[in-house]
């Protein structure tokens, strides 16, 4: 057997948690004339390992991810490498479960892009010789140690769930042994703790700049790894968080250098600094740059340099672990001197660009570097809006945005939860993440309701005796696919359960319940549905107010991820008006703040079968049978606001036929 599949073999049965998936991601691959980055999803180690084998050496380095990922991630190249493009989607942040290790990353401090040389290397290993020395002193438990080629690994075990609390905890442990270890020879990387973290796969060659005499290329390679791998107690952790030192914010540079970019050519300025660029493009009236690698971390391959039409110059990184490096940070770093000199008096800013904001909390640097992090995740296939299974109605309302709110609502037995899982098994289908919460059945009323959209057969849902082999012959056929939605769904809540005198309790669903599920789910999942609002429990003297409270609160979580959250509702019961006037959103069940806060209202409403002209794609007007309407009440990021569309229900299957836009009304006396 090759001796170095073997070690990358022994690397990913040490690392990655049986039966979990983990990416394997090679950055910088020789493609021809080109280099090219390659990403894969694994729950095969075997398969894992062969692949990593056949890139060993082909590139400057092969990563995996370190911590637990939503298992779903498999669906996006299963046990298998692909080309990294606009296609394929690497693991973010958000992707990741549980953090599984506590990792140390000690590089000897060197030009960058080059090995590092014996001397370095071995100052690096000492180093986490003696960090382990001291954690072990703390009561630490044995790490496993690894060589990355270039510099030292510790890698510690922990178990803590993916929250903003454990991001601040291991960063700020991680920034403790940074000030302490980190001198003029050794750095302590203070950046690798981000949940979608890669690491250097132990097996395969490292492969910084060429290789020479003093600065060879390196295999990275386990050190050590403990007979028992004992997960570190988080309170060992906190214990060594606390010794971090507060840290003094950046004093602050001439201001001209961010608003202007002093005159600076982005090429010229790269090439004269040895920077890399990729490739350059417009960019709206401005220009583009990508380099690779980031300056500031060069295993990150993406980061971009923009000149803006105003002059001014940014940059950003697209690596978590760059996150708040500017253009300034840049120069600092490179050309500290120039950024010290005074500002050359024939360049003065836009006087626009001087005028004080209104507010003075307002961050415009901020706020753009967040809109190009958008529009570069956009760009790699996330944070995009999802579509629904039906054209119009997803162009019109753009409901499936990330970090939006959906009201779907209807009046009763109008289809709303087939609607619901129509739209589940639409974006399933397509690979994304879900999760879903009925109040109303149990998990196996709804396991039957999906078993009749995938079956597309209505009598599933029967209880009659002449259809249980039907029944039984779709359960075989769909018996897979369906046992993967269940796993996404969790169990109502109001299900009762027998204490110990053999009574059924009925828990409360209370919305603080249900906001912690949604919490939960918007850290792992794409889209969330609870399905309907009604059954959660508003006590109190002011119900309303806790409605209010609830909204505000889901639309908070959901606004901080990329997930799309859709809240089922019932309309209230009309009295004294006929069923033929269109349901608005003011038909809504519920506090007022739903429908007002929510970024998209869709009403679905049943009528008798009859005939109604709709619009053609064409312009044209066409008459078609329907039996369902449905009106995007409010569509804060879409086109079609107030707009109504016809629907059919099919009689035999769970489906919805969109039928097109509903005609306008024609005036009297006009043919």
């Amino acid at each position: 057997m090759n001796l170095n599949k073997t070690e990358i073999t022994k690397a990913l049965q040490t690392l990655v948690e049986p039966g979990s998936v983990a990416e394997l991601r090679v950055i910088g691959c020789k493609d021809g004339n080109y280099t090219a980055n390659y990403t894969g999803y694994f729950d095969d180690l075997e398969k894992m390992a062969e692949a990593a084998t056949g890139f060993d050496g082909q590139a400057p380095a092969v990563y995996l991810t370190l911590h637990k990922c939503n298992p779903a991630l498999l669906a996006r190249a299963a046990n298998r490498v692909v080309k990294s493009g606009k296609t394929s989607v690497s693991t973010s942040d958000h992707d990741v479960i549980k953090f599984c290790w506590l990792p140390i990353d000690a590089d000897a401090k060197r030009p960058a892009g080059i090995s590092s040389s014996e001397s370095e290397h071995a100052a690096a290993i000492e180093r986490i010789r003696e960090i382990r020395k001291k954690l072990l002193a703390m009561g630490w438990p044995e790490p496993v140690a690894g060589d990355s080629g270039n510099g030292g690994h510790l890698l510690f075990k922990i178990d803590l769930l993916n929250t903003a609390e454990n991001v601040e905890l291991i960063k700020t442990a991680i920034l403790a042994l940074h000030q302490e270890f980190t001198d003029a020879a050794v750095e302590i990387d203070r950046t690798v703790f981000n949940p979608a973290r890669i690491w250097k796969l132990y097996g395969t060659l490292t492969k910084k700049g060429d290789p020479t005499t003093d600065r060879p290329h390196r295999r990275a390679r386990l050190l050590n790894v403990p007979a028992e791998i004992v997960t570190v107690p988080v309170e060992k952790i906190k214990e060594l968080a606390a010794k971090a030192k507060a840290e003094t914010p950046k004093p602050a540079v001439r201001s001209t250098a961010a608003i202007t970019g002093d005159g600076i050519d982005p090429a010229d300025w790269c090439r004269k600094h040895g920077l890399i660029l990729h490739h350059d493009a417009g960019w709206k009236d401005g220009q583009k740059y990508q380099l690779t690698p980031c300056p500031f971390n060069d295993a990150h391959r993406e980061a971009i340099i923009i000149k803006h039409p105003s002059g001014a110059v940014s940059f950003k990184c697209l690596h978590n672990g760059c996150a708040g490096k500017t253009w300034q940070d840049l120069r600092e770093m490179l050309e500290p001197a120039a950024l010290r000199q005074p500002a050359p008096k024939s360049i003065e800013p836009p006087k626009a660009q001087l005028r004080p904001s209104i507010d003075p909390r307002i961050d415009v640097d901020k706020d753009l570097s967040e809109m190009f992090d958008e529009l570069a995740a956009q760009e790699r296939g996330e944070r995009i809006t999802l579509p629904l299974p039906w054209r119009r109605l997803s162009d019109g309302s753009n409901a499936l945005k990330p970090g939006t709110m959906t009201i779907l609502a209807g009046p009763l037995k109008t289809g709303k939860s087939f609607f619901a899982m129509n739209i589940i098994r639409h974006i399933a289908e397509r690979g994304h993440s879900w999760a879903y919460l009925p109040l109303e059945d149990d998990r196996k009323a709804w396991s039957w309701r999906m078993l009749a959209l995938l079956a597309e057969d209505y009598r599933m849902i029967n209880a009659d005796q002449e259809g249980v082999k039907l029944r039984a012959d779709a359960l075989v056929t769909w018996q897979e696919r369906l046992s993967g939605y269940l796993r996404q769904v969790t169990e109502n809540p109001r299900v009762g359960v027998r204490n110990s005198f053999g009574e059924t309790i009925v828990p409360e669903v209370t919305h603080h319940r249900v906001l912690g599920w949604i919490a939960r789910a918007a850290k792992t999942c794409r889209v969330i549905v609870v399905d309907p609002i009604s059954q959660i429990e508003f006590k109190g003297r002011d119900p309303w107010a806790q409605e209010s409270e609830f909204v505000r609160n889901a639309l908070g979580i959901i606004g901080d991820t990329d997930a799309s959250l859709i809240l089922v509702a019932h309309t209230v019961k009309r009295t004294g008006q006929s069923a033929s006037v269109a349901l608005t959103a003011e038909d809504v069940a519920g506090s007022a703040m739903y429908t007002r806060l929510a970024h998209t209202t869709i009403l679905i409403d049943a009528c008798d079968m009859r005939e109604i002209d709709v619009m053609r794609t064409s312009g044209g007007i066409e008459t078609v049978t329907h039996d369902r309407i449905v009106t995007i009440a409010a569509a804060r990021n879409g086109s079609a606001s107030r707009r109504q569309l016809a629907y059919l229900q099919d009689k035999n299957k769970p489906h919805f036929e969109e039928l097109g836009f509903i005609a306008p009304a024609k005036k009297k006396g006009k043919k």
